[in-house]
C-alpha cells in the first residue's frame, strides 16, 4: 500500500529576500513532517490553474502534485519543488487542512 500524496496544508504570497512577491507553499507528508517551498509570483498562475481554482488560499488541501506547472515555468528539467529543510514541528504530527 503506497502512502498517501502529499497536501499543501498553508499557501500564500509573501515578500521575498529581495523584496521581491514570492508564492511561499507548505506542504505536509503522510508521517506528519511540514516542508515550505517557494516559488517566484510569475508561477502563482500555472499553479491556480493547475489546481482549478482562482485563489491563493483555495490551493490549501490540494495535492502536492499542482505545483510541479510552477516548478516548469522555471526549472523545465526538474520533475519536484525546491524545499528548504525546515521541519515545523519537531516529533511528526498529522498534517491538518
Amino acid at each position: 500500500m503506497s502512502a498517501p500524496e502529499p497536501v499543501i496544508v498553508s499557501a500564500a504570497v509573501v515578500a521575498g529576500h529581495d523584496g521581491q512577491a514570492e508564492l511561499a507553499v507548505d506542504i505536509c507528508y503522510s508521517n506528519g513532517a511540514t516542508r515550505q517551498t517557494v516559488f517566484p509570483v510569475d508561477a502563482l498562475a500555472p499553479v491556480l490553474d493547475a489546481a482549478g481554482v482562482t485563489e491563493v488560499g483555495d490551493l490549501v488541501g490540494r495535492p502536492w502534485s499542482v505545483l510541479l506547472a510552477g516548478r516548469q515555468l522555471h526549472a523545465p528539467n526538474t520533475s519536484t519543488p525546491n524545499t528548504s529543510s525546515r521541519r515545523t514541528s519537531e516529533e511528526p504530527q498529522p498534517c491538518s487542512t
